[in-house]
């Protein structure tokens, strides 16, 4: 942003100093060469190529789907959706709501010149931009002002190069300077014609703008706060609907089970596929809906989500790793509470794949061959278990008891007495039920 003022400098020293354009760009050569520098510095550090405009929507808000696909905006599409941005960048400084943090797409619609906001924006910024060129000769404050807000907005426009995003209201801090030097110098200029007026609508203003702050303050009061509240006006931000999914999970998928915590993760649910419908391919929210799904205990759904995102990233470790957990957990579930061994053995066969070293899964794989009447395998998912957790006294009695029905009583006794050594209780808990 600071670079405008290679432009704002020497226009200042015109305006207010009555230099000369030639002294004021010679003024202006220190804050070049320090400019000059600087880029210099950076493209040393982080290289001199811009790449590529990237393929990834929630990086590049002019891209849409077309045959199931991305693909560019048409520059009358794009020019339009720019010059709407600056539309309602002007409409916030005048009346600043709904105020939002999120201008994700499609936040902001693709937009096209048919659309009266989008002309509206062009003979504003016209009219502007030629009131301006013709205040600035005449050495009018508001004109400068005027012009200050045009230079440093166009940094952050999309105009001059893609910044990422259609618009966020943190990007007008430098440019709502030069927006309110203007007004200020007009609010002057009525003073010679009605004080008390100027006054009151002064009051008024500051009043209502007051009262607008204090009103929005307490929506920063943290994420969920902020999220669900936010998601109201950028309804359509596939950033903004995962967000908010994504922060439900976070507060209710690790509560007690009951009705309140399924209907939040159901919600959850219902705001990450919509920002699924937007954004296809939103890795972030297959991820999301894999742990609500996870939490709600719909395996199946979880699963499908988790390799959703391995589709899309191969080596995501996050999915990686709660792919596994939800097949290990899923074989549990169906091991343990529907009495399913063959389905829990399917399960648990996929988690051992992802998660080879995981004591949990290693076990439950091991009491599910138990069960399933197949203690030679038991055995070898037991001494597993043994290796991974030596000092584990659960993992040595399940692999004595193992041995006990291939008939192995020495190992057996062997495992059963390293199990009492490590815990000596173990035997009454097994006795009345207990692990």
């Amino acid at each position: 942003n600071a670079i405008t003022f290679l432009l704002i400098i020497p226009l200042a020293l015109v305006f207010f100093a009555k230099q000369t354009w030639v002294q004021a760009l010679k003024n202006t050569l220190p804050f070049l060469g320090a400019a000059i520098l600087f880029l210099v510095l950076r493209g040393q550090v982080i290289g001199w190529s811009f790449g590529d405009a990237p393929r990834e929507l929630l990086n590049n808000p002019f891209l849409k789907i077309v045959g199931n696909q991305y693909v560019d905006f048409s520059p009358g599409e794009k020019l339009a959706t720019i010059l709407f941005t600056l539309g309602k960048y002007a409409q916030l400084l005048f009346f600043p709501h709904p105020l939002t943090h999120d201008y994700y797409p499609r936040h902001i619609d693709i937009m096209h010149f048919g659309d009266w906001q989008v002309l509206l924006s062009l003979v504003f910024y016209l009219t502007l931009f030629a009131l301006a060129i013709a205040g600035f000769r005449k050495r009018k404050v508001w004109a400068f002002g005027v012009l200050y807000y045009l230079i440093t907005l166009s940094i952050v426009s999309n105009i001059v190069f893609p910044i990422g995003t259609n618009m966020s209201e943190r990007f007008m801090y430098m440019p709502s300077l030069g927006w309110s030097i203007a007004l200020g110098s007009l609010f002057v200029y009525l003073l010679d014609y009605n004080k008390n007026l100027v006054w009151i609508i002064l009051g008024c203003v500051a009043l209502a703008l007051s009262m607008r702050t204090v009103m929005r303050n307490p929506v920063w009061k943290d994420n969920y706060t902020l999220f669900t509240t936010d998601i109201q006006t950028s309804q359509k931000s596939a950033k903004l609907l995962a967000a908010t999914g994504g922060e439900l999970v976070t507060q209710f998928g690790t509560k007690p089970q009951s009705p309140e915590r399924d209907t939040h993760l159901h919600e959850a649910l219902d705001y990450l596929h919509r920002a699924q419908a937007i954004h296809p391919n939103y890795k972030l929210s297959y991820l999301l809906e894999g742990n609500a799904q996870f939490y709600l205990k719909n395996w199946d759904e979880s699963i499908a989500a988790y390799q959703r995102v391995l589709a899309l990233s191969p080596d995501d470790a996050d999915a990686k790793r709660n792919l596994g957990i939800a097949y290990r957990d899923a074989g549990r579930y169906f091991g343990e509470q529907q009495n399913d061994v063959m389905k829990a053995i399917k399960y648990l066969s996929e988690a051992i794949k992802i998660l080879p070293d995981d004591y949990e899964t290693v076990h439950a794989m091991g009491v599910a061959y138990g069960i399933g009447g197949n203690p030679v395998q038991a055995i070898n998912y037991f001494k597993r278990g043994v290796e991974l957790q030596p000092d584990n006294a659960t993992a040595h009695f399940n692999l004595g008891l193992a041995y006990q029905r291939v008939g192995d009583t020495i190992n057996a006794q062997k495992h059963r007495d390293h199990a009492v050594a490590l815990d000596p209780q173990i035997l009454e808990r097994r006795k009345s039920g207990g692990q």
